[in-house]
């Protein structure tokens, strides 16, 4: 069982672990920057991802709400960043606003928290000055931020990514026309896309499949590892439309797991009871 004070003290063995690219290092690079472990669940949600990594699949991410889907993601997004920080990332949820709110603190663990400097000291933003001279209006914001190896010269890091014509990460609405174009070949994070408007009628699913399978999908590189998480609304959402094309495999995580909260330091009985007191809701 790995340490939960808030500062772990790092050792060799622990940066290693961290920079090896498994849900054991992203364990630990997690409870390095929250100061907490991934829940027990979100930590199989990783190794089922990288299982089927190797199969060249990405990963559907179907759990209840509150369930630390996006907070795990993200986190990822930022642990994939510091192991290859030469590759694009791209983040798509609901709404440019959402989308852009989470990249955000995606770019200020970077640039501000001192764990992330722990293991990845050599990778800094790439922030660039405007023609007015203001720091950060290129580069480093919501139309794209960038990242660059401080260990490495300008010419050897600017030939590392001269095939890379998108920015380091991204955060866009499912919508947004800016998704053209975009070809990520790192990581492609679709992150509860719907919502009680995307799923109110058969024309919005069949609306959604369509960005799914004419803008979304086509994104897609060899390379890409598609991470796809959300919530259920309808049985047949984007999420199940996504399960049935069999190009991702599935974790489900429901609420209880044999009958018991699956979370129950977040969620005990006391708090289901409460929620389901508030919303109605008999089953999720």
């Amino acid at each position: 069982m790995l340490p939960t004070r808030e500062v772990l003290p790092m050792t060799e063995r622990r940066l290693k672990m961290m920079w090896s690219d498994t849900p054991e290092g992203f364990n630990l690079f997690y409870l390095l920057i929250h100061g907490r472990n991934l829940p027990e669940h979100a930590l199989q949600w990783m190794y089922a991802a990288y299982k089927e990594r190797k199969k060249k699949r990405g990963i559907i991410w179907e759990a209840f709400a509150g369930s630390s889907k996006t907070t795990t993601g993200m986190t990822f997004l930022a642990y994939q960043i510091g192991l290859y920080p030469h590759k694009s990332n791209l983040v798509i949820q609901v709404s440019d606003d959402i989308a852009r709110d989470n990249t955000a603190g995606v770019a200020q663990m970077i640039e501000h928290n001192p764990a992330w400097r722990i293991p990845f000291p050599h990778v800094v933003p790439s922030i660039e000055k405007s023609d007015e001279g203001e720091k950060g209006q290129k580069g480093w914001g919501a139309a794209g931020y960038n990242v660059r190896r401080a260990d490495m010269s300008n010419f050897e890091w600017s030939r590392l990514i001269s095939d890379r014509k998108d920015p380091t990460f991204i955060g866009l609405g499912r919508t947004s026309r800016s998704i053209q174009g975009k070809h990520p070949n790192g990581v492609l994070y679709i992150d509860d896309i719907d919502d009680e408007n995307t799923t109110a009628s058969d024309r919005q699913r069949t609306m959604t499949q369509k960005l799914l399978t004419g803008t979304i999908f086509p994104r897609m590189t060899p390379d890409t590892w598609a991470i796809v998480s959300g919530t259920p609304w309808t049985m047949n959402d984007s999420i199940a439309y996504m399960k049935a094309t069999k190009s991702f495999g599935h974790c489900f995580t429901p609420i209880y797991t044999d009958g018991k909260p699956t979370w129950p330091k977040k969620f005990p009985e006391s708090e289901i009871a409460a929620i389901r007191e508030r919303t109605g809701e008999l089953e999720f």
